[in-house]
């Protein structure tokens, strides 16, 4: 980008020597520490009445005046001439006057200053109508200023400075012009100045010179401490300032890009080189160059404080103009403070100083101003750019411009708006073969800042916004885009939308262009080229007519024209292991075959049927687009991270389409079908009639197969309920599980951590087969309305089944069967039992394989009472801890060691081996049961305790209200709060409160306890009633009794 580089160079170098050879001069004069005295013979009236006799030709010491002032000069003919070739120094003057304040006054006076090379010495001269020297002690004549020491100096009248550049032609002598001065020295403060005007003029540059003016000049020097000197000698100038009036004039390159001065010579316009071009520096206020030795000299341009007056005025301003004559352009800079930072080169190793070129290189340039005032214009970039603040980097090839209000470009047909612009030079590529070298910059935009784009061709109107940044770079052979924080890029044409917080776009390479052609220079910021990819990240929203994008993180496009050849289609899906799941058990009947259906997220199939967008969230979204020219299309679709796709319903009243996930790949198929393959903890797929959930649900419409490898959960509705019975409306089926599913459409098949759940029926097993007794199609849109039913269910390992009961709010009954293992056949209508009204509804055989459990929990006042597989009300809910307590209610609980058979035809159910029961009221239905704790204590009031080899349960109502009846046989004991018993046959009667013991060999026992601590009652006989609500015995063959009489 733009620095006036040559400008501040030259100048920094002008008054950089120029003051110091001042300072050198002075100091000289100073640090002599003694002449040669003078022959006597020069005295006057000294040694004799006759000058030695003058050899012919001109002397050594002329020789040198010419050689310094050239041949003819006035000096040459003055009364004092000093030549002390020991401080290279060569002194001429007129008159030496001791005046009477103590100074000595030198008129006119010239001193040559020379280098230590002999042959092409450097020669600095300074000139000026009459010195005043003040020096440590009072000198009476010339001859005593060689042991003083100066204290102060003022050069008057017109002063001149000049300098060779070790040239014997002078025809690149750098001259600096005091016209009436006078210029001052001072030993105290370090200092040199001037009020008068100044001008320097270098002559190196032809035709014509750089021209340096000025008003008032002000230099401190830099000293350094010398080894057994009183005074510190002067090694150079700490800073020097021009106090007003500044003007600059520079002779520059025509070829030089005003812009970039650092533009590499390949890279430049070939062809003759264009006349040279006039840059102008003004500034109505100060300069001043501030020099360090061991770092960078700074050089700074400042504008005096604006007039105070009311009336309008134009504000001081820094400017810079440049004029341009091959082709005429003009270049301009305008601000209130220019600052630059400058290096000088050592010219002992340059080799381009060696050359004759310059001997500073700036290395920074910053100007700044009130927001809106620094003014960067170019007619040859057809730019326009204004800020507050502007910096270049000369070394990085960094260029900033900025502002509180922000900044404003206008680059052609574009226009960019931001707070902060930076550009970055690039180092430009090797030319390939036909094409020009182009130069290349990265583009920075702090924002907020929009970009505004007019295609008059086209006939479109681009726009960009952004909040933070936008970046333009290089990424290999492409391109970058790059808008960060609220991005956004709207396309007025194409009715699209696309916003995030970062945005990125590659362009497709630029096509060659013929050589000799500039490419940098574009009337677009793209060039004209069309998007390769496209990445946005974070709260991605996308509008479009094709698919709509609400909550996303990231999300990348790849473009594909239409004529290259596509991906396959054919997906490789991941195969289900089917050679480890077991055989599903037959059906009775041959399940019924369903209308096949519409592709999932597939295209309309009726003419003129609107199209149907997908509404898609995920964190991270990958699509590649076939670009055609009617319209886009998307051909793959990756997602990742919280994936949500949802999509309209073909028809009015289905449910549609939905996906969820952490990732989903989408691959067309054939005949509109699709492999979709969602994986996640949460990955979900729900169509019209079935919803798969797991960690990876694969879904092949082609082949009608799903299958879930890992932790999932299935969703599909069932016109029978848990247990088989046919419901009045289709009632959903849950199942879920840890290891894997595999599902054909007919059977599906679960393994590891079973829970399956239906309206009021749960299950839990490690291994589940399920056959439905018709095919579920996984394409939206099947036209068959019957829903499948469950035939035969095999659960193994770990089974447990559980049931809740409620009438309204009103907790009625809550069941729960635990076992190894478990089977339900769901039987026939024809082969179930009456219920009440008289209606036969179809029922179910459960078998539960030990060790396990049973209970039941039901209400004291409920009004009926169904045994396990028999009829559920209509309004059920899951048991819960948080349930709410009721008092009356009463507990059942079985454990079994071998096996539980229940047939609902029946109403009855069989327990065998090592069975133990315990009845009991409880306060709530999901009671922790543990049977040795419950024993260790008193049992509650009513709690019955049963133990025997096999239990038969028959739960049928008594006139309306519950009643279990229970016969156990082998080695029975019982045991109550109040009793015990033991008897080979035991026979409870819920609704009686009754209990029978009888023994088939032997007597059967009764003790009871009156009171707590006291001697039991003991009955021995063959039959033994015993009613818990009357607490009446009664026996049959009596063998004995003990203790006090009880009962009749």
């Amino acid at each position: 980008m733009w620095t006036p580089k040559r400008i501040v160079m030259l100048v920094a170098s002008f008054l950089l020597f120029s003051f110091t050879f001042v300072c050198y001069g002075f100091s000289s004069i100073g640090r002599i520490d003694g002449l040669p005295p003078l022959p006597a013979i020069y005295y006057p009236g000294g040694g004799g009445s006759e000058l030695p006799e003058r050899p012919e030709g001109p002397s050594a010491l002329e020789l040198r005046l010419e050689t310094a002032f050239g041949k003819g000069c006035p000096e040459m003919n003055r009364a004092i001439r000093l030549d002390v070739r020991s401080r290279g120094m060569l002194l001429s003057a007129e008159n030496f006057t001791v005046m009477e304040d103590g100074r000595v006054s030198l008129t006119p006076i010239s001193v040559a200053l020379f280098s230590k090379d002999s042959r092409s010495p450097e020669i600095n001269i300074i000139k000026g109508d009459v010195a005043y020297i003040k020096f440590d002690r009072p000198v009476r004549n010339f001859s005593e200023i060689g042991s003083r020491k100066i204290d102060a100096a003022e050069l008057a009248g017109k002063i001149s400075i000049v300098n060779n550049r070790k040239r014997k032609e002078r025809d690149q002598d750098l001259r600096i012009t005091i016209p009436l001065g006078p210029l001052y020295f001072e030993e105290k403060s370090h200092k040199i100045w001037t009020y008068d005007h100044i001008e320097v003029r270098d002559h190196k540059s032809q035709p014509e010179p750089h021209i340096v003016k000025g008003k008032g000049m002000e230099m401190e020097l830099a000293t350094e401490q010398q080894p057994g000197k009183a005074r510190d000698s002067f090694s150079g100038v700490k800073w020097l300032s021009l106090q007003a009036e500044v003007d600059i004039t520079l002779h520059t390159d025509g070829k030089q890009n005003f812009f970039d001065t650092s533009v590499s010579p390949e890279s430049r316009p070939s062809g003759p080189a264009p006349k040279q071009s006039i840059v102008r520096v003004t500034t109505p206020g100060r300069f001043r160059y501030d020099m360090n030795n061991k770092g960078s000299d700074v050089a700074t341009f400042d504008t005096p404080p604006p007039p105070t007056s009311n009336g309008p005025s134009a504000a001081p301003q820094v400017r810079v103009h440049r004029q341009n004559f091959g082709p005429p352009s003009n270049d301009r800079l305008a601000c209130t403070k220019l600052r630059l930072t400058v290096r000088r080169r050592d010219s002992k190793s340059s080799t381009k100083e060696a050359a004759g070129g310059e001997s500073v290189r700036v290395e920074t340039i910053h100007a700044t101003g009130p927001d809106g005032e620094v003014v960067l214009t170019s007619d040859a970039e057809k730019l326009d750019a204004r800020g507050g603040d502007f910096f270049h980097d000369t070394l990085k090839g960094i260029t900033i411009l900025k502002g509180n209000s922000g900044v404003l470009v206008l680059k052609d047909s574009s226009e960019i708006r931001a707070a902060e612009l930076e550009l970055q030079k690039r180092p430009a590529a090797p030319a390939r073969p036909g094409q020009p070298v182009k130069d290349s910059y990265d583009v920075r935009a702090v924002g907020p800042g929009r970009l505004h784009f007019r295609d008059d061709k086209e006939k479109r109107s681009l726009h960009a916004f952004w909040i933070r940044l936008l970046t333009m770079t290089r990424d290999k052979q492409e391109d970058l885009i790059t808008l960060i924080g609220e991005a956004r890029f709207v396309d007025e044409l194409g009715d699209q939308n696309l916003s995030a917080d970062e945005l990125k776009v590659w362009l497709d390479p630029e096509q060659p262009r013929p050589a000799g052609v500039r490419t940098d220079n574009v009337n677009s910021p793209t060039g004209g080229r069309r998007p390769r990819h496209l990445e946005a990240n974070r709260n991605v929203k996308v509008r479009s007519k094709e698919m709509n994008i609400t909550e996303n993180n990231r999300l990348v496009v790849w473009f594909q024209d239409e004529p290259q050849a596509k991906l396959p289609t054919e997906t490789k899906s991941i195969a289900p292991e089917t050679s480890k799941l077991p055989a599903v058990a037959p059906t009775t009947t041959a399940p019924k075959p369903v209308a096949p259906g519409t592709p999932i997220l597939g295209a309309p199939t009726v003419p003129g049927q609107p199209p149907r967008p997908f509404d898609l969230k995920a964190r991270s979204i990958q699509a590649r687009v076939i670009r055609a020219t009617a319209r886009n299309s998307i051909d793959e679709l990756f997602c990742e991270g919280a994936v949500a796709i949802t999509q309209a319903p073909l028809k009015t009243g289905e449910k549609g389409t939905e996906i969820k996930g952490d990732t989903l790949k989408m691959n067309a198929a054939p005949n509109q079908c699709y492999v979709l393959d969602v994986v996640g903890d949460t990955a979900e797929l729900h169509t019209q009639k079935i919803s798969i959930l797991g960690p990876q649900v694969v879904i092949d419409q082609h082949r009608n197969m799903a299958w879930v490898v890992g932790d999932g959960a299935m969703t599909m509705e069932s016109a029978t309920n848990f247990q088989g019975d046919k419901l009045k409306s289709a009632v959903p089926l849950n199942v879920l599980w840890k290891d894997r599913m595999f599902f054909d459409g007919s059977s599906a098949e679960f393994h590891g951590d079973i829970q399956a759940t239906q309206d009021n029926s749960r299950l839990e097993c490690q291994r589940m087969q399920v056959t439905f007794d018709r095919v579920v199609q996984l394409k939206a849109g099947n036209k068959s309305d019957q829903t499948p039913r469950v035939r035969y269910m095999v659960c193994s390992k770990e089974a447990k089944v559980e049931e809740t009961v409620l009438k309204g709010k009103e907790f009625v009954k809550y069941q729960r069967l635990e076992g190894t293992g478990l089977t339900m056949q769901a039987l026939e209508v024809d082969e179930g039992v009456k219920v009440p009204g008289g209606k036969t509804t179809a029922g179910n055989r459960v078998t539960t394989t030990g060790p396990g459990s049973f209970r039941v929990v039901e209400s004291g006042d409920s009004d009926n009472f169904d045994p396990l597989g028999a009829t559920n009300p209509k309004t059920v809910t899951p048991p819960t801890s948080s349930m709410p307590k009721k008092t009356g209610m009463k507990m059942t609980y079985v454990a079994f060691q071998d096996l539980m058979d229940a047939n609902s035809n029946t109403g009855m159910a069989a327990f065998y081996k090592n069975v133990r029961v315990l009845h009991l009221p409880v306060s709530s239905a999901d009671v922790k049961v543990d049977l040795n704790a419950i024993l260790a204590r008193e049992l509650p009031e009513g709690g019955l305790y049963l133990r025997g080899d096999r239990l038969k349960v028959m739960d049928r109502a008594t006139d309306g209200k519950p009643n279990k009846r229970m016969v156990a046989e082998g080695s029975v004991r019982v045991q109550g709060r109040d009793f015990d018993a033991s008897a080979d046959v035991v026979m409870y009667d819920e609704a009686k409160d009754q209990i029978a013991f009888e023994s088939k060999e032997g007597t059967a026992t009764l003790r009871k306890f009156e009171t707590q601590g006291g001697q039991p009652q003991v009955v021995s006989a063959k039959r033994i009633l015993y009613n818990r609500r009357t607490k009446e015995i009664k026996t049959e063959r009596t063998n004995s009794i003990h203790g006090e009489t009880f009962g009749k």
